[in-house]
C-alpha cells in the first residue's frame, strides 16, 4: 500500500494458505497451511533464501502443526532485533541466527503456560530489555523474564506416563509447573516416536515399575488395570464396577451389532452403499503420522458424522458425545429442514449408565512423591483444567455449565450459531446444518444424563480389535456366529493368559 492511497501486487504465493506473516529486517517470514517450512523471503534481492539449519529444526519438531488465521499458531516466528529471529510453539521458545549452525532454546515450554495445548500463542515480541510478550487465546497475557537466581530445570522431579500423549494431562502438566516451581513434571510418552510397538512399550513399563523405577503418575488407558489392581501397583484405586462380561456377553454383542448394519443398510439406496463403501476403504486404508489407521482412531469412533445423516448415506447415527461441541452438532439435526423429527437419545445397549472414560489416572503405589501426585491429579481434576477441557467433556457439572456460559456470552442467545456443517445429499444438493448454541433446558438435559452416569468403561484395545475384526466377518457374512465366537475365545485366551 502507498501513502497516496494506491497499491501494488508485491508478491504471490501459490498453492499455500498464508496465516502469518512477520518481518525481520529486510526479510519477511512466511507461515501458513501447506508449507513444511517457513518461507523466508529478501525483499531487497526479490528472492527466496535457505537456511538448512531451520528447516530440519521444523520439520523434526513442527511437523504436525495447525494454523488457525486470525486467532494463533503452534508455530510462531518474530524478529529478535539484528541477526537473531525466534520460533515460539509448545516446547518453548528458540533463538536462531540466519545461516547459524545452532538453534538455542531460551524459554522451555514444559515448565511453564507455553506447555499448556489450550493456551495457543496469538502474538508475541522480544522486547528491549531480553523480555518476552506472549498474547494467548484465552485473553491471557504473559511477561517472560529472565531471572539467574531460579534454576534452569528444579532438582525434585514428578514422573508422568502415558502410552499415548493426552491432551488434559500436558493441561494439568502446565498449570501444575506453574504453582509448583520447585518441582519439575517429566512427561513420558510411551508411544512418542513410533520407535516401539505398543505391547513392547506396557512391557518396558511394566519393567520399570517391577524394578521399582517406574513413574509417579499413570495414565492408565489401554494398561492392564485389572492386572495392576491385583498385584497392588496402584495407590488408593477405587474398585472397578462390576459389568456384564463372558462369551455370552460378546455373543449378544455381535448379534445386536449385525442387527445394527442391517438396520443402516435396509432400504439405502445404492449410491448411498457405494459411497459408505468407499469411505469405509478410505478410514481402513489411510494411516495418521501416529500409524494408527483412521476407521480406529477417536476421530471416527467417537464422531456422530450427522452430515452422512442428512445427506442420506446413514439412516441413524450412533456412538459416543466426545465433547460439548458434538452435542450441540447432535441437537442442530432437528433444526435442518425435513429432520424436525431427528432426536438424540441415550443407547443403554448391554450396560446402563456407562461413560467412556477419556483420562484414567492412577498413582504408583511405590512413588516416593505420592503427595505431590495426588496433588497433580487433584489438579486434573479441578474446575480450572476442566472448565477449558480440550479433550472430552468435564467430569465437573459446574465446568459444563461454565463452558456454556461462554458460549451464551459470545454467541448472545440460541439464534447465533457456533460454526457451520455443509455436505451434498445423493442428488448433489448442498444441505447446510447451522451448528447452534443449546438453551439453558437442553444443557439442564446434558448434565442429567451425564449425572447418571456411574460406570466406567475401560478401555482394552487389543480386546476390541479381536472382537472387532472377528465380528466384522460374522457381520459380512464370511463366518457364522460359532465360528466367529471360537475363533474370538481361542485369540483371546492366548491374550489372557500371558
Amino acid at each position: 500500500m502507498k501513502e497516496d492511497g494506491s497499491a501494488e501486487r508485491y508478491l504471490t504465493v501459490d498453492g499455500y494458505s498464508l496465516e502469518l506473516v512477520q518481518f525481520h529486517g529486510n526479510l519477511m517470514l512466511l507461515d501458513g497451511l501447506g508449507i513444511d517450512v517457513p518461507l523466508i523471503y529478501d525483499m531487497e534481492e526479490r528472492e527466496y533464501i535457505e537456511d538448512q539449519v531451520l528447516a530440519e529444526f521444523v520439520k523434526a519438531n513442527f511437523a504436525d502443526r495447525q494454523g488457525y488465521a486470525g486467532k494463533s499458531h503452534d508455530l510462531f516466528l518474530f524478529s529478535g532485533g539484528a541477526d537473531a529471529l525466534y520460533l515460539a510453539g509448545q516446547a518453548g521458545v528458540y533463538r536462531h541466527v540466519l545461516g547459524g549452525s545452532t538453534m538455542e532454546q531460551v524459554i522451555d515450554g514444559e515448565l511453564n503456560i507455553l506447555g499448556n495445548p489450550a493456551c495457543q500463542i496469538m502474538d508475541m515480541i522480544a522486547t528491549s530489555d531480553d523480555e518476552f510478550l506472549v498474547v494467548l487465546t484465552g485473553e491471557k497475557m504473559t511477561r517472560f523474564v529472565y531471572d539467574p537466581n531460579v534454576p534452569a530445570r528444579p532438582n525434585e522431579k514428578l514422573a508422568v506416563w502415558s502410552l499415548e500423549e493426552d491432551e488434559v494431562i500436558r493441561q494439568t502438566l502446565s498449570k501444575y509447573q506453574k504453582d509448583n516451581p520447585e518441582i519439575f513434571v517429566e512427561y513420558e510418552i510411551g508411544l512418542e516416536g513410533n520407535t516401539m510397538t505398543r505391547e513392547d512399550a506396557i512391557k518396558n513399563l511394566n519393567t520399570r515399575i517391577m524394578a521399582g523405577k517406574g513413574p509417579d503418575v499413570l495414565v492408565l488407558d489401554n494398561l492392564p488395570l485389572a492386572s495392576y489392581i491385583e498385584k497392588g501397583t496402584l495407590l488408593d484405586m477405587a474398585p472397578l464396577l462390576d459389568g456384564m462380561s463372558g462369551e455370552e456377553a460378546v455373543t449378544e454383542f455381535l448379534v445386536q451389532t449385525k442387527r445394527m448394519y442391517e438396520a443402516q443398510t435396509d432400504g439405502l439406496p445404492e449410491e448411498a452403499v457405494q459411497t459408505w463403501e468407499g469411505d469405509r476403504a478410505y478410514y481402513q486404508e489411510y494411516e495418521s503420522p501416529n500409524g494408527e489407521v483412521l476407521e480406529e482412531s477417536d476421530a471416527i469412533r467417537t464422531r456422530h458424522q450427522a452430515v452422512h445423516l442428512l445427506g442420506g448415506r446413514r439412516q441413524f447415527v450412533a456412538g459416543v458425545i466426545e465433547d460439548v461441541w458434538e452435542y450441540n452438532s447432535q441437537l442442530s439435526v432437528s433444526k435442518v429442514e425435513g429432520f424436525a423429527d431427528c432426536a438424540g437419545i441415550p443407547m443403554e445397549g448391554q450396560c446402563s449408565n456407562v461413560i467412556r472414560a477419556r483420562t484414567l489416572l492412577g498413582i504408583n503405589a511405590a512413588s516416593t512423591y505420592q503427595k505431590q501426585a495426588q496433588d497433580f491429579i487433584k489438579m486434573a481434576l479441578g474446575l480450572e483444567i476442566q472448565t477449558d477441557i480440550l479433550d472430552g467433556i468435564s467430569v465437573l457439572p459446574k465446568a459444563i455449565r461454565n463452558n456454556y456460559e461462554n458460549q451464551w456470552r459470545i454467541y448472545k442467545d440460541n439464534d447465533y450459531v457456533s460454526g457451520m456443517s455443509g455436505t451434498y445429499d445423493l442428488n448433489e444438493e448442498e444441505i447446510i446444518m447451522p451448528i447452534r448454541v443449546p438453551d439453558e433446558k437442553a444443557v439442564d438435559a446434558l448434565l442429567q444424563w451425564i449425572s447418571a452416569m456411574d460406570t466406567a468403561y475401560v478401555e482394552d484395545k487389543t480386546f476390541e480389535n479381536v472382537i472387532y475384526e472377528e465380528g466384522e466377518r460374522y457381520i459380512l457374512e464370511d463366518k457364522s456366529l460359532e465360528e466367529a465366537i471360537d475363533s474370538i475365545d481361542a485369540r483371546l485366551g492366548i491374550y489372557l493368559a500371558e
